[in-house]
């Protein structure tokens, strides 16, 4: 009978401590170990983070002269100066190009408080060859405006395909007073 007694004994205890096991595993174990897993990944994200900034840092001179270089070349801050600059340089690029404008449209593009700049898009239309067209999306990209092509479509206007028709959309950025870097 004692060792029926023991063997109970035996068999509670090793219950009792499975449960234990089982019970600190869930509650203490596994949380440990998933709060440690998050924050070895924050860590790490930190550890890049700073990465980056002291990267940023040495290349700072860099940045800002590239931004002081961006601002300059900009369009002017009054509407009507960054459109008759936009003309300007269209009138420019089709001189030196050759090709024949139909119709250039410019359009402002508002945004929020948040944004601290406007985009002046343009939607032209024009036809010459395909050489002269190509000149004029070079000159238009070479420019030192900030202008960039947002799309454009080139078809035939006749069989021979000697004179084609460009179909341009461009934008230029005006960057509005802001608190200096």
């Amino acid at each position: 009978m004692k060792k029926a007694g023991n063997r109970e004994k035996l068999l509670m205890i090793v219950a009792v401590v499975s449960i234990v096991v089982v019970i600190g595993d869930n509650l203490i174990l596994t949380p440990l170990m998933n709060f440690w897993d998050e924050r070895s990944k924050r860590i790490g994200e930190l550890r890049e983070f700073v990465a980056r900034g002291e990267a940023l840092l040495e290349r700072e001179d860099s940045v800002r002269r590239r931004w002081l270089k961006m601002k300059k070349e900009s369009l002017s801050q009054q509407l009507s100066l960054a459109e008759n600059d936009v003309y300007k340089a269209v009138d420019r690029w089709a001189a030196d190009s050759q090709i024949s404008f139909t119709s250039l449209k410019p359009h402002w593009q508002d945004y929020d408080d948040e944004h601290e700049y406007k985009t002046l898009e343009c939607r032209a239309t024009g036809f010459g060859t395909l050489q002269e067209i190509s000149r004029f999306l070079y000159e238009l990209e070479h420019d030192p405006l900030s202008l960039r092509i947002e799309d454009f479509e080139i078809a035939a206007r006749s069989n021979e395909a000697d004179s084609l028709t460009l179909s341009l959309r461009f934008s230029g950025l005006v960057l509005l007073p802001a608190e200096e870097i």
